[in-house]
C-alpha cells in the first residue's frame, strides 16, 4: 500500500471521526445537556490519557451535567429572590 493510500484512509477516518464528533455536540444541544457540552473535550482527554471505563466517563458526564443545572437553578433563585443591592444593605444606597 502506498503512503499516498494510507494518507488517504487516513483523511477519511478523521472526517468520519469529526463528524462523529459534531453530530454528539449538536445530540447535546438538542437535548439540552449544557453541562456535559461545555465538559466534554476535558473529559474525553483525560479519559484517554488514563484509559478510563466507559461507566467511569459517563460517570463524569452526567456529573458535570449536574453540576451546571445546579448552578444555573441557583442562578435563577437568586435572579427572581429580588434581593436588595449590598450598597442597600449598609446604608449607602
Amino acid at each position: 500500500m502506498s503512503n499516498a493510500t494510507i494518507d488517504v484512509k487516513i483523511a477519511r477516518l478523521m472526517c468520519v471521526a469529526d463528524t462523529r464528533y459534531l453530530q454528539l455536540f449538536d445530540l447535546m444541544s438538542e437535548l439540552k445537556l449544557y453541562g456535559m457540552n461545555a465538559a466534554f473535550d476535558e473529559v474525553m482527554a483525560t479519559a484517554v490519557k488514563r484509559q478510563h471505563e466507559p461507566q467511569r466517563i459517563v460517570g463524569e458526564l452526567l456529573n458535570a451535567e449536574i453540576s451546571e443545572k445546579q448552578a444555573r437553578s441557583i442562578k435563577y433563585q437568586l435572579t427572581i429572590a429580588k434581593l436588595p443591592l449590598a450598597k442597600d444593605l449598609d446604608g449607602s444606597g
